[in-house]
């Protein structure tokens, strides 16, 4: 009886430690995505490692997983083993390996996922952490830019990750606002602090990629928000963001207006441009528009299973060769759209398993909003439809899925906010069970 107990006294404590470091890793992934970039990989690793260590010593004591769920992890299954086929058959080198093991870190989603289900999710370290990473984040790019001068916050990681991660950290911030308003009414002040330092972050890193995504964004919060805005609310908040966006924008030091009106004409020189004379000196805007052709060019000539990662190079430096492309598109290893990528290096098949995930994760979140009356699972589900709507719109200029941060930052929250809802059937929200959301 009595060693009975001190096992249960020993199960008990390695709980409250293992769930004491999920929440401060909960608290200082979204700082260490940005700013303590060192503190990332481990904390990712730590993650991985409990999450694994969960999976397979509680595998018979797992909480069910519903249909909905398992297809999402049937679909980053079968994108990932597209991408493996597709690599095999183009061969293997250096670099198709490190493709390989970048795009792995998505499978890593289904253990993660189980193991933070099963240790739960600490909800203070998680809004307040995205909260205080947004607000630091904005603050060392004001103090890099105004105070030291340097361009773009240039030294502190690549400017189109801080303009694109920094953006989303600030609406999934605001969607914490319930969370904080349960707590006190004064704190619904953090979040929205936390989203104008990530808008200013993403205004002042000069990504016009981010920008893009804006707009669908807070079409998305306001559409899908599990709480209710009164009406001079929702004015003051829209209000808060046009002034702020237009300050940022006339404001000199910014460059805003400057890095906006250099893209129309260097599309405008692109599009009226001698096509011959492929040895001209290249605007800013040109690589990515020869990557795009070359990537869409490497489709066409393989277009069921691709080149295969790794030889992304390799087919545009014949495109090169042959006086296809500007020689600039050859210095690229990716064509700078995820989409594009996907489909020159891993062909039609790898595109529809990639498309599978995402919209199986869309409507995972989407349908889990429209049933659930849970306000817990009601944020997480907003907060993962942002995230995945968001790296769509991203990786049209960019390829964040061959990125280790921005990869391992997708996977960790999908993680987090699929953990986070619930996996119970709930009865959908009719006039008599839904709930009366706070209005603000």
């Amino acid at each position: 009886m009595i060693l009975q107990q001190s096992r249960q006294v020993n199960r008990m404590n390695k709980s409250i430690i293992v769930r004491s470091i999920m929440a401060i890793i909960l608290f200082l992934y979204p700082v260490s995505t940005l700013v303590i970039k060192q503190l990332n990989g481990p904390l990712f690793t730590v993650t991985t490692l409990l999450g694994l260590w969960y999976t397979i010593t509680q595998w018979q004591h797992r909480t069910p997983i519903t249909q909905q769920e398992k297809l999402i992890y049937v679909s980053v299954g079968l994108f990932f083993l597209s991408a493996l086929v597709a690599t095999y058959f183009g061969g293997l080198n250096k670099e198709a390996i490190k493709g390989l093991e970048v795009l792995s870190h998505l499978l890593l989603l289904i253990p993660i996922t189980i193991g933070l289900r099963h240790i739960g999710i600490n909800f203070l370290a998680l809004w307040t952490g995205l909260a205080a990473g947004s607000i630091i984040t904005g603050i060392f790019i004001c103090y890099l830019i105004f105070w030291k001068e340097i361009p773009r916050a240039g030294n502190m990681t690549a400017a189109t990750i801080v303009g694109k991660l920094s953006l989303l950290m600030g609406y999934m911030s605001l969607v914490g606002i319930s969370w904080f308003k349960e707590k006190n009414k004064w704190l619904t002040l953090i979040p929205v602090g936390a989203f104008c330092f990530g808008l200013l972050s993403s205004l002042l890193s000069l990504t016009r990629g981010s920008w893009l995504a804006i707009p669908f964004l807070l079409f998305i919060f306001f559409r899908y928000r599990p709480f209710q805005f009164s009406k001079k609310t929702l004015a003051l908040v829209l209000s808060i963001i046009t002034i702020t966006t237009i300050l940022i924008y006339n404001a000199p030091p910014t460059k805003i207006e400057n890095r906006l009106k250099k893209t129309t004409s260097d599309i405008r020189t692109y599009l009226t441009r001698d096509k011959s004379d492929l040895n001209a000196k290249p605007s800013a805007s040109v690589p990515r528009f020869e990557i795009w052709q070359a990537a869409w060019t490497i489709y066409t000539e393989h277009p069921i299973t691709g080149t295969g990662w790794g030889h992304f190079k390799e087919y545009t430096q014949a495109q090169v060769n042959d006086g296809k492309r500007h020689p600039i598109a050859a210095q690229f290893k990716c064509a700078h759209n995820q989409f594009l990528s996907v489909m020159a290096n891993g062909g039609t098949t790898t595109l529809v398993a990639l498309l599978f995930f995402l919209v199986s994760s869309i409507v995972f979140f989407k349908k889990t909003l429209k049933l659930s009356s849970d306000p817990t699972a009601q944020r997480a589900a907003l907060s993962g439809l942002l995230l995945i709507v968001a790296f769509i719109i991203f990786n049209l200029t960019d390829s964040l899925f061959e990125r280790s941060r921005t990869i391992n930052f997708f996977t960790f929250y999908l993680a987090v906010f699929l953990a986070s809802i619930p996996t119970q059937r709930t009865a959908p929200v009719t006039p008599t069970t839904r709930p009366q959301h706070p209005h603000y």
